[in-house]
């Protein structure tokens, strides 16, 4: 496993274009795209380039816009050797779909309720007499 974890720090190295440290999401599609050993283990995993964004965002848990060689070694070192790549995106799409659906569940709440204080507040109006203005 330590040769493997030499191996994807490479890959990492010559993905970082601008030798920061991170790399970015276009760092990782041209390292995908030009690089034979990634290349290599993408296709081990059956991850191709339109699935880079979703491999991208598993590894970037944090949502900074980049990984560091630490985010990206440890998953990669681990799934290369996995046959669980394909249950592991659907598990995430599933927990991003859950999540989309919980945020769209408190956004309605929040909506409905706004809309039931202004009908009672119009409904109090009307029965006052009151302007509706």
């Amino acid at each position: 496993m330590g040769s493997m974890r030499r191996a994807t720090t490479q890959v990492f190295d010559r993905m970082d274009a601008d030798g920061s440290g991170l790399v970015t999401f276009e760092e990782l599609v041209e390292g995908a795209r030009r690089d034979p050993e990634f290349q290599s283990r993408l296709r081990v995993m059956d991850i191709d380039e339109a699935d880079l964004q979703q491999l991208f965002e598993m590894i970037d848990i944090h949502e900074q816009g980049y990984i560091n060689a630490t985010e990206f070694i440890a998953p990669l070192s681990r799934w290369v050797h996995d046959s669980k790549t394909a249950p592991r995106f659907i598990k995430y799409n599933l927990q991003r779909t859950m999540n989309q659906q919980e945020e769209l569940f408190v956004f309605c709440q929040d909506c409905f309720n706004s809309i039931s204080d202004r009908i009672e507040e119009l409904s109090d109006r009307i029965e006052g007499g009151g302007n509706l203005e």
